[in-house]
């Protein structure tokens, strides 16, 4: 039963990457995922002709993605090793909720600094089960879209992921309707996409 849980949130969350690649980086050929964990946002990117690379302060993920040959970094997202203007998008998902409220300002002027282009933040919504360690804050559409602009960032999008996913309106409700459902791979997160310049 784990096992089937495992593989429906893999493939369903692999999905999503698909549709938000060629959704919102198509001007991007290359993109830094910040926080990239065991790698999946990476293998999905690659797959789809991008140049990626992958920072973490994990270091054990990071080793079992350098001996399959992708670019990885051990860094503090506070301190990325990367050059101003280096890379053309970043992909920060499941990062945030992990920092401190009033460091997540700092945080993403960090990425600001070293991206050209575009930046997807992914969080989840806080839903019964939210709280577990190492998430020390949550986030609304509005408070997320708010430490974007205090970063300056340009937000054009805010959404949920699932609405996105199965075309539904963008609700509350659903969001809301989904996070009492007691499968973990329907949980509702928060997508921002947002852009270094001001477009248009």
């Amino acid at each position: 039963m784990l096992k089937r849980k495992i593989i429906h949130h893999k493939v369903l969350r692999r999905w999503f990457y698909r549709k938000l690649i060629d959704a919102y980086y198509s001007e991007c050929s290359s993109v830094i995922d910040i926080g990239c964990g065991a790698g999946d946002f990476m293998s999905v990117a690659k797959g789809m002709g991008r140049v990626v690379l992958g920072a973490d302060l994990d270091k054990y993920p990071l080793v079992t993605l350098k001996n399959i040959g992708f670019d990885v970094v051990q860094c503090d997202v506070l301190h990325l090793p990367f050059r101003d203007n280096s890379i053309d998008g970043a992909f920060f998902s499941h990062v945030i909720e992990h920092i401190p409220f009033l460091n997540a300002i700092a945080v993403l002027r960090e990425i600001k600094r070293v991206i050209r282009n575009r930046l997807v933040v992914v969080t989840p919504t806080e839903h019964r089960g939210f709280w577990t360690p190492g998430h020390v804050t949550s986030y609304d559409k509005y408070k997320l879209v708010h430490v974007l602009k205090e970063a300056g960032f340009y937000v054009n999008k805010c959404f949920y992921d699932k609405c996105f996913m199965l075309k539904l309106p963008d609700l509350e409700l659903l969001a809301t309707l989904f996070n009492m459902l007691p499968f973990i791979w329907l949980k509702m997160n928060i997508v921002a996409v947002a852009d270094k310049v001001r477009r248009g």
